[in-house]
């Protein structure tokens, strides 16, 4: 349980982290490492839901195996 919590402490902290790239380019407000991170992690499971509903025709209501 422990090491859950500083992980979790350790994930907020990225929330001040601006993405490298983009601060070195200039970008102004740059998104931070937590804001990439989240917005791809809702990215893959929305297309694994979709791959999962095409390849064998389960909904959201379907439990996944």
């Amino acid at each position: 349980m422990q090491d859950m919590v500083r992980f979790l402490l350790f994930a907020n902290r990225l929330k001040a982290v601006p993405r490298f790239g983009w601060a070195l380019r200039g970008v102004p407000l740059p998104e931070s490492v937590a804001e990439h991170t989240t917005a791809t992690l809702f990215q893959h499971l929305q297309a694994r839901r979709e791959a999962r509903r095409e390849r064998w025709g389960m909904g959201d209501d379907k439990k996944y195996g």
